[in-house]
């Protein structure tokens, strides 16, 4: 038996290299199953190799076995062909029907592009600005890119009533701040505004949609340098309200920190951190946050003087108060239960430099709102200068103006 085997061995060697050198020379050949079903050109050369080691296997096992007085295994030599071939048939089906569903993909494809009488799914064109939303633009998305809100804003021009087109948004909830206000509806003007707190709950802000770009959320007001005079509201804080911190809005991010200095009825000091990365305001002041040592507003990546329009990108820190030992209280001002007390050791300040990277507590700042060791004042100097006007424990220096009588307003975007 075994020379019979080895015939059959050697033949089947020739086929294989047959077809091998027809590849070779790129000349097509016609080959057909057991099953006499056509086998294409790709298919002839990996059954060719499989043919090849079904029967070296079968010869190997058959050689050896000859002393032994085993049966013969002719039938499954058949029984391997048949199920290379079913094996390559079903592959066949297969790659039928993922043909089968790239023709239903495309059509699909093709009746929505042209559902609506448009040919073409509107694309996604990145911009700075919204433009215009009306009923001739009403379907055309936009990937809004801000230099505030640090994340991918996809949205739509939509028709919300009669005669009514708006910017929605697509990939957030429902718009949150002043700074969403502005960046849907950018002609919106300064005033009371209706927006979602962080309970999801309705409730109506000031907004200052005019200074430096707009979109600014008033979170807080003092009639006084003491910090601590001033209570948690549930109320509307407005320049024209009561004093007291927001305690609506606590857990929403902001990536700028505004403070507008008034006296005698006039901006004397206007001012924004813009922070390196963003953060929930009942976090605003960090626990030793100046370089490990006062409590302050830091990973300032820089401040921007508004009313001297001169932008400062050494400043890295605003020392709100000693070091306190304890949880920044400040912060729980901006939250639903509030404070008793916004500092715990009777400074608290705000306040920047345009030549230092440290200002506020136990600092010398260009401005200056708040308490030093008891001390409590507001300091500015002259517009658009970077020196340092005020000093340690309400002093001032280069020819600063000091008061103890003096509004602050506090915002945020």
């Amino acid at each position: 038996r075994w020379w019979l085997l080895t015939l059959l061995l050697i033949a089947h060697c020739g086929l294989a290299l047959s077809l091998l050198a027809h590849r070779s020379r790129g000349k097509s050949l016609e080959m057909r199953s057991l099953d006499g079903e056509r086998v294409s050109r790709s298919e002839v050369y990996p059954r060719a190799v499989a043919y090849l080691l079904v029967v070296c296997a079968v010869y190997s096992k058959n050689v050896v076995a000859v002393g032994e007085g085993t049966s013969d295994n002719a039938c499954l030599v058949t029984q391997l062909f048949h199920t290379v071939s079913r094996m390559s048939s079903e592959t066949k089906s297969l790659q039928s029907s993922v043909q089968d569903l790239t023709r239903k993909s495309e059509m699909l494809e093709s009746n929505i592009n042209s559902a609506g009488g448009r040919s073409e799914v509107s694309s996604l064109v990145s911009v700075t600005q919204l433009p215009n939303c009306s009923a001739s633009s009403r379907g055309e998305l936009a990937l809004l890119n801000s230099t505030v809100i640090r994340s991918d804003i996809v949205m739509a021009c939509l028709q919300t009533a009669p005669s009514l087109y708006e910017w929605t948004f697509l990939n957030k909830m429902q718009p949150v701040g002043c700074l969403d206000l502005k960046l849907r509806q950018p002609q919106t003007v300064s005033g009371l505004h209706t927006v979602r707190d962080s309970q999801g709950i309705d409730t109506t802000v000031y907004c200052d949609m005019d200074t430096a770009g707009g979109g600014w959320q008033m979170i807080g007001k003092s009639n006084q340098p003491n910090l601590n005079g001033v209570a948690t509201t549930h109320g509307v804080i407005s320049p024209l309200g009561s004093p007291g911190w927001s305690g609506r809005f606590g857990y929403q991010f902001l990536s700028e920190f505004r403070v507008e200095v008034m006296h005698a009825g006039a901006t004397v000091a206007d001012w924004f951190h813009r922070l390196r990365s963003s953060r929930i305001l009942s976090e605003l002041v960090r626990l030793r946050g100046c370089f490990n040592d006062d409590d302050g507003l830091n990973d300032i990546e820089f401040t921007f003087d508004i009313k001297g329009n001169i932008k400062y990108d050494r400043h890295r820190c605003a020392a709100f108060q000693d070091w306190c030992q304890q949880a920044v209280t400040i912060n729980s001002c901006f939250t639903v239960s509030g404070c008793s007390a916004a500092v715990c050791i009777g400074d608290g300040s705000f306040s920047f430099s345009g030549s230092d990277q440290v200002s506020g507590q136990d600092h010398q700042s260009t401005a200056y709102f708040g308490c030093d060791d008891g001390s409590c004042c507001a300091c500015w100097g002259v517009t658009g200068s970077s020196s340092n006007f005020c000093n340690h424990g309400c002093g001032s220096v280069n020819g600063g103006t000091v008061s103890a009588s003096a509004t602050a307003y506090i915002y945020i975007r």
